[in-house]
């Protein structure tokens, strides 16, 4: 019996430690179901929702307590309902778990992308399924991103003109190359491109001398250690053209596979654009230095030897000289620079025979600059071809220059390139012969320097010291200068006004018309005079006269036009004092009963109406002094009691005219 309860009391122990442990188990799955990271519901066969944990209430925007008893489906996007009840179909009939992926709508109105999978409870006796939901939204996305970026990948590799392609380590070969590679390298096709290694694509040495193969692999360990390197390359086509290009080496790694990606563009005009500026930079350096040594030396033979230097140093070529007419014909070298000994006992005539056919002798004959593209090939450098290529000169240039009226010489320069020089650097260059000839010309009178600056000092002088307003305008009006005077009249600075147009002026007192008129004058290459009623700056009113004219280039091309204007104001005014003074005159005399009589030697004599009258003179006579004197005398021998005729008294006269005239 004992036993027998001590059993029980085991039993009951026993009992109540599993009831312990159940319990804690189910606050651990209530723990568990609550807090899982996806969401659960339990749906029965009407779609109701049973049960939620509180990942469901927060994905879906409502309270797990306001979940229980709604229906699921509202929360499906309308489009995915279908989907969405053939799951619940599926998971009801079948005992297997199902799944499926649709566009769930929260409360608040979010959209999601949810992975949901179904099962059916097997332990409880009424249908009810159980679902498990999880929110995808944000992989899916991010899928979709890297779906567009290898879209985009893609078409830029496709489209690219750049060709870019990628290797592979260790063996360095090519494992794919976009359009641009094969139209680049002219492969005709990605495989045979591929087939290729990448020093096969170079020259056998690249220009700084190291071999294209041990280059190539020294850039890829580079770019493998740094993660990129850009470079440039000089490249060879299938065909054998070699053309220079840029290089960008990027590592990349994509899920544990470490590759390179080349990106190669094609300089080849990019570094005919270089050298062409940098030519051009030759060019105008030469200039510019051949200006400096006209400017700064007066003595002839030195500067024509800093030409020729400059020549050399500064343009490029690879000799330069000057030679001089002797009066036998023959053309004696008298500066040179650079590759000189090419000179040595070299015979040019600029006579019409063999050695006079070359470019030297052809430019004085014919008065015009000779370019040699090649010598090696041209026939007229027959004579020196040997010298030429001793010393490598394949280009010839030459240009004549005068002294005065005559061509006295020619300037020449050599290059080791044919084709060195273009018609436009040619152009520039014809600059120096004329530079030279104006040097030569103006050295041949000593004084003619000293005279050209006294006269451009006289000039500047009187234009700044002029008594007259001065303006220069381009040929769109705007002022460049305006001297003094001009802003003593209309008190505007120089700078001020600079950059604007006269119109400033215009007091809107004149009609456009003359605006109009005066402008198609001078643009039409004509001189304008007139009058102007402007304004000053103080806002005062002016009168001014105006002679505009139109300044040209040789060829008849304006460039500027110049006015020179005075003011007129008072002389306007005094005018019109003496017109008024001459009315009020006029209509005294003409209601005076006074004979009124007016004569000087100096001009013409004139009387009133009323001076008629009184001495009798015929109105058909016009006033005279030798009319007067003949009609005093006859006054004389009629005369009339009741008439007085003009004093005829020299003295009296002539102080009656002085205090009339005056």
């Amino acid at each position: 019996m004992v036993m027998a309860n001590t059993k029980n009391t085991l039993e009951v122990d026993d009992l109540r430690q599993m009831r312990s442990e159940l319990d804690a188990a189910r606050v651990r799955y209530a723990d568990l179901y609550d807090f899982a990271p996806a969401a659960h519901l339990t749906l029965n066969q009407d779609g109701e929702i049973l049960e939620a944990n509180l990942k469901a209430g927060e994905l879906l925007g409502v309270e797990r307590a306001r979940l229980l008893g709604r229906k699921l489906s509202p929360f499906v996007a309308a489009e995915a309902r279908d989907t969405f009840h053939q799951l619940c179909r599926r998971a009801f009939d079948s005992a297997a778990r199902q799944g499926a992926e649709f566009e769930m709508m929260t409360a608040p109105g979010r959209r999601l992308t949810v992975q949901v999978e179904a099962a059916r409870d097997a332990t409880n006796p009424q249908k009810q399924c159980r679902f498990n939901i999880v929110d995808i939204t944000e992989r899916r996305e991010a899928e979709k991103t890297m779906r567009r970026s290898e879209e985009r990948y893609r078409l830029l590799f496709a489209s690219s003109r750049d060709a870019i392609m990628t290797l592979e380590p260790p063996a360095r070969n090519f494992t794919s190359g976009n359009p641009a590679c094969v139209e680049m390298f002219r492969t005709g096709d990605e495989q045979r491109f591929i087939s290729a290694a990448p020093w096969e694509l170079s020259p056998e040495f690249q220009p700084d001398g190291r071999p294209s193969s041990e280059a190539a692999l020294a850039m890829i360990e580079t770019a493998l250690r740094r993660g990129s390197h850009f470079f440039e390359w000089r490249h060879r086509r299938l065909d054998g053209e070699e053309f220079p290009s840029t290089v960008l080496l990027t590592r990349v790694e994509l899920e544990g596979h470490r590759f390179l990606q080349a990106t190669v563009r094609d300089i080849t005009d990019q570094k005919r654009a270089e050298a062409r500026i940098a030519q051009l930079d030759r060019v105008k350096s030469f200039l510019a230095g051949v200006d400096r040594a006209i400017v700064r030396i007066p003595d002839q033979q030195k500067l024509l030897d800093a030409i020729c230097r400059v020549a050399v140093e500064q343009g490029g070529f690879k000799l330069a000289w000057i030679g001089l007419v002797a009066s036998d014909g023959s053309v004696k070298p008298v500066a040179m620079a650079g590759a000189t000994e090419y000179l040595e006992g070299i015979r040019v005539v600029a006579l019409d025979e063999p050695d006079g056919h070359g470019p030297v002798g052809e430019a004085i004959r014919e008065k015009r600059p000779v370019v040699i593209e090649d010598a090696y090939q041209d026939a007229r450098m027959d004579p020196w071809r040997q010298r030429a290529r001793k010393f490598g000169l394949r280009y010839v240039a030459a240009f004549p220059f005068r002294m005065g009226n005559r061509v006295a010489g020619s300037f020449q320069a050599y290059a080791r390139r044919p084709g060195f020089f273009d018609g436009n650097e040619i152009g520039l260059l014809t600059q120096v012969s004329d530079e030279i000839s104006f040097a030569l010309t103006a050295m041949a009178d000593a004084n003619a320097r000293s005279k050209v600056e006294e006269q451009l000092r006289k000039h500047s002088q009187a234009v700044e010291q002029s008594p007259a307003a001065i303006v220069i305008t381009d040929v769109t009006g705007a002022i460049e200068y305006v001297n003094p005077k001009f802003t003593e009249l209309t008190g505007y600075t120089a700078d001020e006004v600079r950059g604007k147009n006269p119109r400033l002026l215009k007091s809107g007192e004149m009609p456009a018309e003359v605006y109009q008129q005066l402008w198609q004058t001078i643009t039409q290459g004509q001189v304008w005079h007139g009058e102007l009623h402007n304004r000053k700056k103080n806002g005062e009113l002016f009168w001014e006269s105006a002679s505009i004219s139109p300044i040209k280039t040789a060829d008849g091309k304006i460039t500027h036009f110049v006015a020179i204007k005075e003011d007129i104001t008072e002389r306007k005014q005094v005018k019109k004092d003496l017109q008024e003074a001459v009315e009020r005159f006029q209509l005294v005399t003409r209601v005076t009963k006074d004979a009124i009589w007016d004569w000087n030697l100096t001009r013409p004599a004139w009387w009133n109406d009323t001076f008629y009258e009184v001495y009798g003179f015929d109105r058909n006579i016009p006033p005279s002094v030798e009319a007067w004197a003949s009609h005093t005398r006859l006054a004389g021998s009629r005369r009339s009691p009741s008439r007085t005729a003009p004093p005829d008294d020299p003295q009296l006269s002539k102080s009656v005219w002085r205090f009339l005239a005056y």
